[in-house]
């Protein structure tokens, strides 16, 4: 850097801080009218004393309080549940609900057939140069796609794929099902 670039750098620092520390009062300046103005009559937010920190302080206290006492008692607790009758409206405290309704019917059904698995398709691609064949099984829902040796849910092993049919293994009784493609 050249002298005198140093020089009038050195300058504008010293005009930057002049200008920074002193409160030059210009005409139509808002700040040194509102400074020039008559003082605030009594009684009026910010007349008399200058700020008062503590008195601030102690507004905001009494206002947190009130909202905090308010907060602190709620209207329900959402984690306690009416008893509920057989139309499925809260009842009384004190009345007799209807007996409960087993959940789960007995006898053969939907949920027992649920369980039981079924052939959707047959599959045969080439693995490290010999043919393959992958079932593509359903049961409770969820797909399974099962080779020789691989579980169908937790109930049913696989013994065979054929191009038609799988035969599966129960492994509670060791009973044997063929699933047919339909």
């Amino acid at each position: 850097m050249t002298r005198t670039g140093g020089l009038l750098l050195a300058l504008l620092a010293v005009l930057v801080l002049v200008w920074v520390v002193s409160p030059w009062r210009l005409p139509g300046n808002p700040v040194s009218e509102r400074r020039s103005a008559a003082p605030l009559p009594a009684g009026a937010p910010g007349a008399g004393a200058p700020f008062e920190l503590a008195d601030v302080a102690e507004r905001l206290q009494q206002r947190r309080s009130a909202t905090v006492a308010a907060d602190r008692a709620p209207l329900r607790n959402p984690f306690e549940f009416a008893e509920t009758g057989p139309s499925g409206r809260a009842t009384a405290a004190g009345a007799d609900p209807a007996p409960a309704q087993p959940l789960v019917p007995s006898g053969p059904g939907p949920l027992a057939t649920a369980s039981t698995p079924t052939l959707i398709g047959v599959v045969e691609r080439s693995v490290d140069g010999r043919r393959a064949r992958v079932a593509v099984v359903r049961m409770s829902g969820r797909l399974y796609y099962v080779t020789v040796g691989d579980r169908v849910g937790s109930t049913y092993e696989v013994t065979t794929v054929d191009a038609e049919a799988v035969e599966v293994r129960d492994t509670n009784d060791g009973a044997t099902r063929r699933l047919v493609l339909k």
